[in-house]
């Protein structure tokens, strides 16, 4: 049976993808369409009886609720994780997580950078090993690598962005690490530290969660991250029951074109919303809440294709998020063949040197500004480096758990 604290990842994501707006361009918060936190609340019993039919064998009743801040503190058992953090008090100590993590944390503050060594001051503030080349998947914008760039003097130290194809699978506030013009700037000037772009393109696949392992995809669906020949990311889906126990697939190509917020958001609510035109907003949300009712109430096999359908486009979003975190737990030595390097000076050949040092579990970790991503990658015990609004970058280091 699925554990109850991933169930829980399952309404965070619902909301935190699908409730207000962050970008302009994302179906806002007056939207009719939008999962705010008191429609979970209201409908409780029909939203955890449609996610229960992505995860496996979840008992119902099993799902809590936790919105992004509180996931945080849920998974790190401090209801004031986020002072402490802004406050620096959690600088050099130790957490421990609800299922038994240990992280020591490193806080940067990105403020106190001087002008003439930025880069490599944020470098030494995170801790990083000075003989170590940390590979970092990066699930944030470009400013990230615009702060380690700072500084006027030659690199002494690297930092390699490792992008597999499961982190570009995701296209929410990602860079374009294959856009040679974007990148030149980060990644080819003699600057602040010396940053080695790295894209992995060995196919991933990560099995659903069928044994209990806390390791795999808490989902009845298993998926496989790959290149097509034209250099397309798509990712296939297993798993899905259309009809009766008929097996069949979704493919989505390219799928960092289809799996945006915006894109999954309107897939998604067509089948928990009623599609007519109405200003009345009290009728909307009746018929709305009809829609849902009827989604769950009638056992019918258009109704179960519709909610596994329902299911796939949230967790699709997320596998940009989740399945790095999934990446990194299963991850084992691999043939320097298929790093591919972009924008910058070096051959492939030049990082067999530092590869069979550098790229383990224990040396990489998930940059991101993402509160639900950074909770369960310390619920699964994966290195994160956390940045907040505050202007600091919070390094949580595995230690045993």
């Amino acid at each position: 049976m699925a554990n109850n604290k991933l169930c829980d990842f399952a309404i965070t994501e619902l909301i935190h993808d699908f409730g207000n707006s962050i970008e302009g361009t994302d179906p806002g918060p007056e939207s009719k369409n939008v999962i705010q936190n008191g429609r979970y609340k209201t409908y409780k019993k029909q939203f955890d009886e449609i996610l229960r039919r992505g995860l496996p064998e979840v008992c119902k009743g099993e799902f809590t609720k936790y919105d992004e801040p509180g996931i945080l503190k849920h998974v790190t058992n401090d209801p004031k994780i986020k002072e402490v953090i802004k406050s620096k008090q959690l600088a050099g100590k130790t957490i421990t997580t609800i299922n038994g993590k240990t992280f020591k944390v490193t806080i940067a503050d990105r403020e106190t950078l001087s002008e003439a060594k930025g880069g490599s001051e944020l470098f030494d503030q995170l801790g990083f090993n000075q003989d170590l080349v940390p590979v970092i998947l990066a699930d944030t914008f470009s400013w990230v690598f615009k702060t380690f760039k700072l500084g006027k003097y030659m690199p002494t130290k690297k930092i390699i962005i490792f992008n597999p194809l499961v982190v570009r699978a995701d296209s929410a506030s990602k860079v374009n690490i294959t856009d040679a013009k974007e990148m030149k700037k980060y990644f080819a000037n003699e600057n602040g530290i010396e940053m080695i772009n790295v894209v992995d393109t060995n196919t991933f696949t990560c099995n659903s969660f069928a044994t209990g392992s806390e390791n795999e995809f808490f989902s009845i669906y298993s998926i496989k991250t790959s290149l097509t020949n034209n250099n397309q990311i798509q990712q296939e889906w297993s798993g899905l029951k259309r009809q009766g126990s008929k097996v069949t697939s979704i493919i989505r190509c390219p799928v960092d074109k289809v799996n945006n917020k915006t894109n999954t958001f309107n897939r998604m609510t067509q089948f928990i919303n009623d599609q007519r035109v109405t200003s009345n907003a009290k009728l909307q949300e009746q018929r709305n809440a009809a829609v849902v009712s009827n989604l769950v109430k009638t056992n019918s096999p258009e109704n179960g294709k519709n909610i596994e359908l329902f299911n796939i486009e949230l967790q699709s979003k997320r596998s940009g998020d989740w399945l790095p975190v999934l990446f990194i737990l299963n991850y084992a030595s691999r043939n320097t063949e298929n790093l591919i390097t972009f924008t910058d000076p070096r051959l492939t050949s030049d990082l067999d040197e530092i590869y069979n040092k550098c790229f383990t579990k224990n040396n990489m970790y998930i940059l991101t500004i993402d509160t639900p991503l950074v909770s369960y990658a310390l619920y699964s015990g994966v290195n994160v480096l956390y940045i907040t609004a505050n202007n600091t970058i919070v390094k949580f280091e595995y230690e045993s758990g």
